[in-house]
């Protein structure tokens, strides 16, 4: 035959013999060079707030290609609005490919609440008790208990800002309307 196909796990020489009817020969070599795949790595799985964005790292090769979006650089920011898998193909300088995949996890903000507004009268107390995340900083009392007592002797605004188990922050506001006593 005069052609075949060769998958050579390594560089290899191969050498063919031909004759012609007058029984004369030649023979001739060639190398099949193998390079090797590159390594692409698309970095770890991180995971962001809804609203937020990451940036991912990619290496392993000489150009890049990251879907969805296209970018063609290595590192590359990235806001989804739901979890999503990146899928990064390195091509070395041999035109080599490999690809990897990063999942970016997308996280809900938490639903945090002050609870509702209040109307008192000067000189009283009102209390205020958080839901909906882990953790609570009440300004501008600076509290970062569950539940607040204040005493306010004016019109006067409470910020909630809750942080949930994933790190993701929220926040409400509550409103006390004072009145004055007779």
């Amino acid at each position: 035959s005069s052609a075949f196909a060769v998958t050579p796990s390594a560089t290899t020489t191969y050498t063919v013999q031909v004759a012609d009817l007058n029984g004369c020969s030649a023979t001739d070599n060639v190398i099949v060079n193998v390079n090797s795949i590159p390594t692409a790595n698309a970095g770890v799985n991180p995971s962001i707030c809804s609203g937020g964005t990451t940036t991912l790292s990619g290496s392993g090769g000489s150009t890049y290609n990251w879907l969805p979006g296209g970018a063609t650089t290595a590192n590359i920011s990235v806001n989804p609005t739901t979890t999503t898998i990146y899928t990064l193909t390195v091509t070395d300088i041999n035109g080599c490919k490999d690809i990897d995949q990063v999942t970016v996890t997308v996280n809900p903000l938490p639903v945090v609440s002050a609870g509702p507004d209040q109307t008192i009268c000067d000189g009283s107390t009102v209390s205020f008790t958080a839901s909906g995340a882990n953790t609570y900083q009440w300004n501008p009392i600076g509290s970062t208990s569950a539940t607040v007592f204040v005493t306010p002797s004016s019109n006067s605004s409470y910020t909630l800002i809750g942080t949930d188990a994933n790190g993701c922050i929220s926040s409400d506001t509550v409103n006390v309307n004072v009145f004055a006593v007779p």
